[in-house]
């Protein structure tokens, strides 16, 4: 990896972003520029910060205008010869409430798991460096398989169609707190979508795009909105079983292979590919691989931030 590498990076300021941006800033050469929705919610970042090799700015990737100005921000950071190397989408909410529509007319858990990164991620290509990297954390809520997830109430991701995606639409048949990780897990098949249809869009020497899944982490704040029940289980009793569970692992181990894929992603993988902590192929839904869903959600989220792409 080349010195006075630029890495841009979302959801830094808590669980495995807080500890990825540690892992980052530690490293010889690396420049991280982090968004974070409120000064409150930089200390703990910018606490980590001993070099000056650490910026923050607004951003909220709830709103498209928020997300416009951090890239504008960070275009103003690079100045007029350097390029980011390493552009990071991790930022990730889970709302177990009644749905919530943002400004821009969209479900709040889209917006912001999706949608913002979306436009992020347009805005900064340009000022992109050759053959740099493009992750984005997933998740594996978004199959119906998987073993844990459905423990906890997960039934995969709900895409009907893009527009209904971003409009929360994921059906009334279930309880409003089963809606809610029907959204959460639903943006997570967008970020997978999202990563596989980028690969196809631009060549691998000039940008490689890369979907990743941290595992279920007991301990990280996901499960803030989930009754008390719930949230005491995950935070005490479920660790006790990570030895014995294959999709389970740690916020130290999850950012540790993160921060490999990040600054120096093996050979053998392939733009477009789905790797989980483990550091192997993530196990992945039918719907994952299905390219006309990316192509919907393309042009539906294309649609949705043209005016900030000006």
């Amino acid at each position: 990896m080349a010195k006075n590498s630029i890495v841009v990076m979302t959801g830094a300021t808590s669980g495995i972003g807080l500890e990825v941006a540690k892992k980052l800033l530690a490293r010889p050469g690396v420049k991280l520029i982090a968004g974070a929705r409120s000064p409150v919610n930089a200390k703990r970042l910018n606490a980590l910060s001993k070099k000056g090799n650490l910026t923050v700015y607004p951003l909220d990737l709830a709103d498209m205008e928020s997300v416009a100005g951090f890239a504008d921000a960070v275009r103003s950071q690079l100045g007029s010869d350097r390029n980011i190397d390493k552009l990071v989408c991790n930022a990730g909410l889970q709302i177990i409430t009644p749905k919530r529509m943002t400004k821009d007319g969209v479900e709040e858990t889209f917006a912001t798991n999706h949608l913002g990164h979306f436009l992020l991620t347009q805005k900064l290509m340009p000022h992109m460096a050759e053959g740099s990297l493009v992750v984005s954390t997933a998740s594996g809520t978004h199959d119906p398989e998987e073993p844990l997830a459905t423990r906890f109430g997960f039934i995969g991701a709900v895409f009907k169609n893009a527009r209904a995606v971003s409009l929360g639409d994921v059906g009334e048949a279930r309880s409003v707190e089963e809606q809610g990780i029907d959204r959460y897990a639903t943006s997570k098949l967008c970020n997978i979508l999202f990563i596989r249809d980028m690969a196809k869009r631009i060549p691998p020497a000039q940008i490689r795009f890369l979907a990743f899944d941290p595992g279920m982490m007991p301990g990280t704040a996901l499960a803030r909105e989930r009754p008390t029940i719930v949230q005491l289980i995950v935070k005490y009793i479920i660790p006790l079983f990570r030895p014995f569970v294959r999709s389970m692992s740690s916020v130290a181990k999850s950012s540790e292979t993160l921060v490999g894929l990040i600054m120096a992603p093996q050979p053998g993988f392939q733009s477009g590919d789905y790797i989980e902590f483990t550091g192997g192929p993530a196990p992945e839904s039918e719907a994952a691989r299905d390219s006309t869903k990316g192509e919907d959600l393309y042009q539906v989220s294309m649609n949705l931030t043209g005016k900030y792409l000006g």
